[in-house]
């Protein structure tokens, strides 16, 4: 799990490879997930707004938002004015064809 995570989030069991990350930030809050090697993931606005960057790219997501983060080792979300609820799926990476 990321550093910051920790202090608010929910785990639960996926029958697959995967883990479900879920915290709520302040405003100008900020946290780090590093992927596991071979890992990816889905980053999700629940509520409010964020910054979301990663080395190859930046943004902002407003609520109801998503980002699909592939061939990064890390994403870091910093919440905007009225904070930020929000989930993270990581999956393994699978390679397609």
């Amino acid at each position: 799990p990321a550093l910051g995570w920790a202090a608010a989030f929910l785990l639960f069991a996926v029958h697959q490879d995967a883990t479900v990350y879920a915290t709520l930030l302040n405003p100008g809050e900020a946290v780090t997930h590093r992927f596991r090697p071979g890992f990816q993931g889905y980053l999700f606005i629940v509520h409010g707004s964020a910054h979301v960057a990663t080395d190859a790219d930046a943004g902002e997501l407003d609520e109801g938002g998503a980002a699909k983060v592939i061939a990064e080792s890390a994403v870091d979300v910093r919440a905007r004015e009225a904070g930020a609820e929000l989930l993270l799926v990581e999956t393994r990476a699978v390679e397609r064809d």
